[in-house]
């Protein structure tokens, strides 16, 4: 791993593990009506400021179902838009971590460190990728954003998604 790498990856990890803590320790940060809030501060710019937290969510580490109740409310009239742009971001943010994740490197570190594994998570994907996902999408209380990119990392069928 080169040494930009290394210093990207490291950033995003302290960023992450100090956005954890900080949640944990001053959980109405993530509160819908705080949100609510600090979102309608932006004035016109109410709807640019949900599409931004929507695709930076999985950096932050915010849960999707917090800011669909926080679009609720902000657009109580617009359900339609509201399902749009968390549709959009989960698709912006998803393939932001998509190439994250290429762009650091990451994949040919676990192929070189965790052989097997990594096979064996390539074979059950393409065998039962589509229920792994699925029963994956219902697991209360787990990140899915890096499990559900998986099927696209290791060229499952997309036939079966």
């Amino acid at each position: 791993m080169t040494p930009a790498r290394r210093i990207a990856l490291g950033v995003w990890l302290m960023a992450t593990t100090r956005l954890s803590i900080l949640y944990v320790m001053r959980p109405e940060l993530i509160n819908p009506v705080n949100l609510v809030a600090l979102l309608r501060q932006a004035g016109t710019l109410v709807l640019f400021g949900y599409i931004v937290v929507s695709i930076l969510r999985p950096v932050t580490m915010v849960p999707s179902t917090v800011l669909i109740v926080v679009g609720m409310l902000l657009f109580p009239d617009r359900y339609i838009l509201v399902f749009v742009m968390s549709l959009m971001g989960v698709v912006v943010s998803s393939a932001l971590i998509y190439y994250f994740f290429d762009v650091l490197g990451l994949a040919e570190v676990f192929e070189r460190r965790h052989p097997n594994q990594i096979h064996w998570l390539e074979d059950q994907l393409r065998q039962r990728g589509l229920w792994i996902v699925v029963g994956w999408s219902v697991f209360p209380s787990c990140q899915r954003m890096s499990f559900a990119m998986s099927p696209v990392r290791y060229e499952c069928p997309s036939g079966s998604f």
